[in-house]
């Protein structure tokens, strides 16, 4: 975890470019704690945040041509604003959706996955469900990948205790 934000290291120039939180900015990162950096395979960088002042997680876009990021904030329908889930995982599955997984911060109805539509601007979230059993294993994910094929991966923490 990052609390400053993110480095891209130009070998060409031996030097970084940084790219950092500031809550003036809203073509910045969305929060200073970087949970996550996953590039999608058309290239776009994806960067999960956190921002503890404003209670904020983020998927953040980069636009590596202006340098700009957009901001893409899963909220809560039920919960009047309440965010998800810490960020700290994201993958891309077979149909080019962006799934990101994350762990429980506070509310109960925190955590679980979220799955990104890039074309729409959607999301859909999905929960542990204990009268469910096709539901995932918990909501407290820590890892994720996908298989060639487009099956996904998730790795449940303590309160999971599994694979979905």
């Amino acid at each position: 975890v990052s609390s400053t934000g993110i480095d891209r290291f130009n070998p060409a120039a031996v030097g970084f470019s940084h790219y950092r939180y500031k809550s003036t900015d809203n073509k910045g990162l969305a929060g200073a704690q970087v949970w996550e950096v996953f590039q999608s395979r058309d290239g776009t960088l994806w960067v999960g945040t956190w921002d503890e002042t404003s209670a904020t997680n983020a998927l953040n876009e980069l636009n590596r041509d202006s340098g700009e990021f957009t901001r893409h904030i899963p909220v809560a329908e039920s919960q009047a604003g309440q965010p998800w889930a810490l960020p700290n995982s994201i993958v891309e599955d077979g149909a080019g959706y962006i799934w990101t997984g994350g762990r429980p911060f506070g509310p109960p109805t925190s955590g679980g996955l979220g799955r990104y539509d890039r074309r729409t601007g959607k999301w859909v979230r999905f929960r542990h469900d204990p009268n469910t059993p096709r539901s995932i294993a918990g909501d407290d994910i820590h890892e994720m990948t996908t298989e060639p094929d487009g099956t996904s991966w998730e790795g449940n923490g303590p309160k999971g205790d599994g694979v979905s």
